[in-house]
This record gives structure tokens, C-alpha cells and sequence, in this order.
């Protein structure tokens, strides 16, 4: 080992020179001055396996959704400032306009669903919501603008289509149905003609309907049971006596195999 100028071997825990020479300082100055644990060499930090590399994201291109509705200019045009060359378009939502009387205008709200049905699409609907409501009535017409909007993934309606809208203003439950058709206006009433099982005779009966859909009225009072008369109605009167239609059963004889059976047929 090193020797003191003395020729005395010193002791583990004395220096020479005054630099420690245990194995931890050599000429007073850290050993490569840097930790080498894989953490950081040369004083740059090295990547871990704790740590997880960062993949580059590529920003998603909404304009790839566009298409191109109407130009116009054409190639090699000489056009002036500000002029419009083309039009551009994005129809996986599309918008619809209709016009509500003042009826249908104070019972439409925001958010309600609608069904659009379209001349081409015959066996398809679309599903969508009310968007819009024009604040006032024009004079001019008496209608509201209304706007509904559509989702159009796969991108069948296109702008301009005709469209047929149904909004669902109301919903009831254990309502009482009657054929439109047997619904009477009668001595400035609204009613059905109600038949008597027993007498076979009619009662007109005011009633007071509700929610109208499709063929179908609502009756929201008085409740109804038995039948009502959906035809030939126009010159009956209270006590008239009627024919209810049915089926007539006709009694006739088989013959199969050379014997005879008797049947019935509807």
C-alpha cells in the first residue's frame, strides 16, 4: 500500500495528502462525477422501463367530411375579389323546416322527438328532435318556423328531399280509441253514435276527444263501452234502429267418398 514519507503505512481511516483514499474519493473529486444506475449517464437522463414512451398522435381531419355542394366558378375562370367559388357541405346532420299553425305552436318544445319520412325511403324513418322554435308568428301567414334536426350517418338524406315530420306532442296511457271515422259532428257537437246490444237502436253521445294519431281519436270523456257507428251515420237520429253487419253462416252438404256430411261455411 501507499507509504507516509516516513515509511509508516498509514492507518485505513487516515488520509495522505489530506484526500481520503478509502475507495470512495480519489484526488479529492467524485469518480466520473456522474451516477451511472441507469438513471442518468453523462448527466443526461436515459429512459426507464417505468417509464412509458409517448406515441405521436396524428389530429383527426374534420374536413375529410365535407363535400363539395355547388361550385361557382370553373377552371381557369377569371373571377373578382371575395367572389364565391364553390360551396361546401356536411350532411351527416341535417337540418329540416317546417311550418306549425298557431294550434300545433304552443303545445311544441324543445327536445321533443320527431319522425321524418321521406317520399324515396318508403319502409324507413328517421328519428331526430326539435332544435328551434321561431319566437313569434309571421303576419303574413300565420305559421312558425320550427327546426328539427336529423343525425345522417350513412349519409340518405340529402338537402332539398321533402320530408314528412311527426312530433310527439303528447303521450297518454289506458286511453279510450275510437275509429276516426265514427267521430260526428252533430248539432254543433263533437260525438259518436253509440248502439244499444239490446234495442239495436242508437244514442248520440258528446264526447270529448284528445290526442288524434293516425285513424285513431282519443276519448277523454265520458267513457265509452259496446259499439259505435263508423258508416252511414249522416241521417241517423237518437232512437233510430240499425242492422249491425256480421258474417252469415251458410249451411251446406259434402259429399266426399260417397258420403254425405253436413257443414257450415263463413
Amino acid at each position: 500500500g501507499p507509504k507516509s514519507p516516513d515509511g509508516k503505512t498509514p492507518d485505513k481511516n487516515e488520509t495522505t495528502n489530506g484526500k481520503k483514499t478509502n475507495g470512495k474519493k480519489t484526488n479529492g473529486k467524485k469518480t466520473n462525477g456522474k451516477k451511472t444506475n441507469g438513471k442518468k449517464t453523462n448527466g443526461k437522463k436515459t429512459p426507464t422501463t417505468d417509464e412509458p414512451e409517448k406515441t405521436p398522435t396524428t389530429p383527426q381531419n374534420h374536413d375529410s367530411f365535407r363535400m363539395v355542394g355547388e361550385r361557382f366558378a370553373d377552371e381557369g375562370s377569371l373571377v373578382q375579389p371575395n367572389a364565391k367559388l364553390l360551396s361546401l357541405i356536411d350532411i351527416r346532420t341535417v337540418v329540416a323546416v317546417i311550418y306549425a299553425t298557431e294550434k300545433d305552436y304552443i303545445d311544441l318544445k324543445v327536445g321533443q322527438v320527431a319522425t321524418a319520412r321521406t317520399y324515396v325511403y318508403k319502409n324507413r324513418h328517421f328519428t331526430g328532435h326539435v332544435v328551434r322554435i321561431a319566437p313569434l308568428v309571421k303576419e303574413s301567414s300565420r305559421l312558425a318556423r320550427i327546426e328539427l334536426e336529423f343525425p345522417n350517418p350513412d349519409l340518405a338524406l340529402k338537402p332539398g328531399m321533402f320530408v314528412r315530420i311527426e312530433v310527439n306532442l303528447e303521450t297518454a296511457d289506458n286511453s279510450t280509441l275510437i275509429p276516426r271515422s265514427a267521430l260526428v259532428r252533430h248539432q254543433e257537437k263533437d260525438g259518436v253514435f253509440s248502439v244499444d246490444p239490446n234495442t239495436r237502436t242508437v244514442k248520440f253521445i258528446p264526447i270529448k276527444i284528445g290526442i288524434q294519431e293516425g285513424g285513431m281519436v282519443q276519448v277523454l270523456s265520458p267513457a265509452l263501452s259496446g259499439q259505435v257507428v263508423t258508416m252511414g251515420y249522416h241521417l241517423l237520429r237518437d232512437g233510430a234502429q240499425v242492422t249491425v253487419a256480421g258474417r252469415k253462416k251458410r249451411t251446406g252438404t259434402n259429399k266426399r267418398n260417397g258420403k254425405s256430411s253436413n257443414g257450415s261455411r263463413d
